[in-house]
């Protein structure tokens, strides 16, 4: 599906969800508040694949990579 990237984080877009494996069958998935760059559960930093949660519980969009100048998360959302 093609996503919209947008130059900012969409005001809907309040929670990430963690995407590192916790061990080879289970990833970790936790909820965690946009203001949170750490995940709560597992301590890993944000990164690439991490799913956008809109402050309805809808999954919105992924984080999908890092400007390469400025470093600032680029998420793309689905709509």
């Amino acid at each position: 599906m093609p996503g919209v990237l947008l130059p900012t984080v969409r005001e809907d877009h309040t929670v990430w969800s963690c995407p590192w494996p916790i061990d080879e069958n289970i990833i970790c998935s936790a909820s965690n508040q946009m203001t949170e760059t750490t995940c709560r559960n597992c301590g890993k930093v944000r990164w690439v694949g991490a799913e956008a949660i809109s402050n309805t519980g809808m999954i919105i969009g992924e984080l999908t990579g890092h400007d390469p100048v400025t470093t600032e998360e680029i998420w793309t959302y689905y709509y």
